[in-house]
């Protein structure tokens, strides 16, 4: 998965792949950004593997998916997603 960046300050969990799996979804940090004082983003979560899409929308993660998200804490879970946000952010503003 990775974190695509959203124009709008609006949360725009349509498209999101993760939507549809409020497990998933609820343990990834909020995906609404504030950068600096007046920016905000919305963040929305995409499979690197473009095949995937379509099984996450209908509900159908990959085991692999599941299996990572039961035996990794939550709070690491929480850390990664964090430092992915940070990182597209950082892209951007190179």
């Amino acid at each position: 998965m990775h974190a695509q960046k959203m124009q709008s300050p609006v949360g725009e969990c349509s498209f999101c792949a993760l939507r549809n799996l409020p497990k998933f979804c609820k343990m990834i940090p909020s995906c609404v950004v504030m950068v600096g004082d007046d920016d905000m983003y919305t963040v929305t979560w995409q499979p690197n593997n473009t095949g995937l899409g379509y099984d996450l929308l209908s509900c159908h993660p990959p085991r692999e998916m599941t299996e990572w998200f039961k035996n990794t804490p939550t709070h690491e879970i929480r850390k990664i997603a964090s430092q992915m946000v940070r990182n597209v952010f950082n892209q951007k503003q190179k």
